[in-house]
């Protein structure tokens, strides 16, 4: 995201992405005195949608879907039409393929046609299983099976194989377990909808499908991270409590209190700080604590901390929040 402020002109341009739906920025605007003077002003922005993109089909063509024979016809192939209700409209159309078979075949028989919601921590390991399915052949004496778990046409219905699925027997049945194949990550994609198409073995090879709906749960694995900051000015004889600046993190984790923010003066030897700046725990506002004299010391350094709100799931985190470091300069 590109925003621009010109002077003179209180205007942001920029243009952006729905990859987030808030961004917070800080403006600054300061005078040509020696030393300058300078005042900040948060800007929060919220993102709104725009109809820029057409229905999207889960594949690209579907079937064949199998019905008893009634008709004169092997195969029927029809066209369907998906539109939105955006202005102006847009629209995608997508091929639907119907084979007549023989009534005396039966498909496939799922256990359930959908599963899920199934709770998945985004932080789980490739490999991991998520689900186990079954189906039976529906041919008597026959019970052999094939799965395919089948790619849609977004990453939310399997198009970079995010899972993938291995077949196994167990107790005369076939099942089908859908695996982890990639990283997840809640804040990237939250949810998964997939299609498993199972196949029997008969004269006419008929097929079923079922929907296995994943709901991904956030973990806290982002570390909040500081906005750039300039040097700071701070006058002399100003009272106990003035304001001299705020600090801001940003964590990127998707659910609270995972991505709540919260700041800290790191207590040590090493932060010179320490003894003459407060700050607020939420909103990172630093106030004085002592009235300056610029003839007994004329800069400071003073380091604070963002830390978010829960125990962190990172690796050798020992159960502590995620935090981060960042210094102030005062003159």
């Amino acid at each position: 995201m590109r925003f621009c402020t010109c002077a003179n002109i209180s205007q942001i341009d920029g243009t952006c992405s729905r990859n987030r739906e808030r961004y917070r920025l800080r403006v600054r605007a300061s005078d040509k005195g020696d030393p300058p003077s300078s005042a900040d002003v948060d800007v929060e922005l919220d993102v709104v949608d725009r109809n820029n993109k057409p229905p999207l089909w889960d594949n690209a063509i579907y079937g064949p879907i199998n019905v008893r024979e009634n008709v004169t016809r092997e195969t029927y192939k029809l066209e369907v039409h998906a539109e939105d209700k955006g202005f102006p409209p847009l629209a995608r159309s997508v091929e639907v393929q119907i084979d007549v078979v023989d009534r005396a075949n039966n498909p496939p028989v799922w256990d359930h046609t959908a599963y899920g919601p199934v709770s998945v921590k985004e932080n789980v390991n490739v490999g991991a299983k998520v689900v186990s399915v079954k189906a039976s052949s529906g041919i008597e004496n026959n019970p052999t099976v094939f799965y395919r778990l089948m790619p849609g046409s977004t990453a939310q219905t399997n198009k970079f194989h995010t899972f993938y699925l291995q077949q196994r027997a167990d107790n005369g049945f076939t099942w089908a377990d859908i695996k982890v194949n990639h990283p997840l990550d809640y804040e990237t994609i939250k949810e998964y909808n997939l299609t498993i198409r199972v196949e029997n073995n008969g004269a006419q090879q008929l097929a079923s499908e079922a929907t296995v709906h994943i709901l991904l749960e956030d973990v806290n694995d982002e570390i909040p991270l500081f906005t750039e900051r300039e040097q700071e000015t701070v006058l002399e004889g100003e009272p106990i409590g003035t304001k001299v600046t705020q600090v801001n993190a940003i964590d990127k984790d998707g659910t609270f209190p995972n991505n709540q923010v919260y700041y800290y003066i790191v207590d040590s030897p090493r932060n010179e700080g320490k003894d003459f700046f407060e700050i607020n725990l939420q909103s990172g506002e630093v106030f004085t604590k002592v009235v300056f004299d610029r003839e007994k010391q004329g800069a400071y350094a003073l380091e604070v901390e963002a830390r978010d709100g829960a125990p962190s799931a990172r690796p050798n985190s020992d159960g502590e929040p995620n935090s981060v470091p960042s210094s102030a300069f005062f003159s």
